[in-house]
């Protein structure tokens, strides 16, 4: 259901080409309005939830497909407007300023990530549609700030500036001139460079490890705990030191990481830390060194990884900034998942044999992902110099 949302960002791409910023402000108007009518559908008292009977099939099948149209509307919001954002922020973003930049952003996103669950917390009291209608008026507001920030800010610096390379997407003569994959499928074509193709492996090689990884470890504290509530704490106290140990972590190292040794070296940090967790988990199978594990590498996911995946597009050409990267966030991560979704559904009846194939094909990806991750940080550094090189010429 997101190819058809993909092929409309792409032709939005093209129409605001002069002006893509306004995308992420137009995105961000449609699912206001889109959350404002989910909350307006969705009945506010619990009890609506919970109906079962004959004089209630009607309201029930329309619960069924207004569910669905939850959900649509969560996961295309997810995956379009997330990947929409940080698009733009790849194409406006020199290496100088993404170093200081990202770091900070992935600082808020934690921010967000925790304030949001305690908003949540209120649900039983406020009611599910409030939710959705904070989601639209928070949307709303970030909507206006958009358009007014472009307006006001990048049309007298960076939309303006004679000494700034523009980025302008192609035109319609010369697109026109592309071969026929591209006009039909666009974003595609970029997949032929081996540099694109490591960045791809990059990100299913992530969601396959994170997908497999977090299935054991919550095999494992359920087969520990005596009670729904005792999981409910487990899993809770998991997400708060993952995110309070993210968080630190953006703030104190990963700028300083990235400063001392620089993006390429740096991109080698994480899936060498993966290779140690999980040769310490295949060592040691108990559920404290899963739960700790696992702690350290969501953690380093959030305020690490995910920085230094963004920062990698940089030397690209904006055309496949804009376009190829939706294509390998959104289907590079969902064959992640599904990958180890199906690893994980094999082997969900053998405790012992799921952490100990886990361990062993997470250990082999990580290993390709170390061996990936080098070639992709050389690649970095040297188109980093030879666009340099071209700007000082120009």
């Amino acid at each position: 259901m997101l190819l058809p949302l993909l092929f409309l960002v792409n032709f939005l791409t093209d129409l605001l080409k002069h002006k893509i910023e306004y995308l992420l402000g137009v995105l961000c108007t449609f699912y206001t309005f889109f959350f404002f009518l989910v909350g307006y559908l969705l009945p506010n008292n619990f009890e609506a939830y919970s109906r079962t009977g004959n004089n209630d099939q009607q309201n029930s099948t329309a619960s069924f497909y207004l569910g669905w149209f939850v959900f649509f509307s969560i996961e295309s919001f997810s995956s379009l407007l997330l990947s929409t954002f940080r698009t733009i922020a790849a194409i406006r973003s020199e290496k100088h300023e993404a170093k200081r930049g990202y770091p900070i952003i992935f600082i808020f996103a934690q921010l967000g990530a925790v304030i949001g669950p305690t908003i949540v917390t209120f649900t039983t009291t406020a009611g599910i549609a409030v939710l959705f209608y904070v989601s639209g008026f928070s949307l709303l507001i970030l909507a206006i700030l958009c358009f007014f920030c472009f307006e006001r800010i990048l049309s007298k610096s960076t939309l303006n500036s004679s000494k700034t390379s523009v980025p302008v997407l192609n035109d319609v003569k010369s697109s026109d001139k592309r071969p026929l994959l591209d006009r039909i499928l666009p974003g595609l074509s970029p997949f032929k460079d081996p540099y694109v193709q490591c960045i791809i492996y990059s990100v299913i090689a992530l969601h396959a490890i994170s997908t497999i990884l977090d299935y054991m470890m919550k095999v494992s504290g359920k087969a520990e705990c005596r009670s729904s509530a005792e999981y409910a704490n487990f899993i809770g106290t998991f997400m708060q030191w993952t995110n309070i140990l993210a968080l630190v972590n953006s703030v104190f190292v990963t700028g300083w990481i990235i400063d001392v040794w620089g993006v390429g070296k740096s991109l080698i940090v994480f899936p060498s830390v993966l290779c140690l967790v999980i040769a310490a988990i295949f060592a040691w199978p108990s559920v404290d060194v899963l739960f700790f594990g696992m702690i350290i590498i969501k953690a380093l996911i959030y305020s690490f990884n995910n920085p230094l995946m963004e920062m990698v597009y940089l030397p690209l050409s904006q055309e496949v900034k804009m376009k190829a990267k939706g294509w390998i966030g959104e289907f590079g991560a969902r064959i992640g998942k599904a990958s180890g979704a199906i690893f994980t559904g094999l082997m969900k009846d053998s405790r012992d044999g799921l952490i100990l194939g886990g361990s062993l094909i997470c250990f082999l990806l990580s290993c390709i992902w170390v061996v990936v991750a080098t070639y992709l940080g050389r690649r970095y550094e040297s188109r980093r110099k030879q666009k340099r090189s071209r700007q000082k010429k120009n």
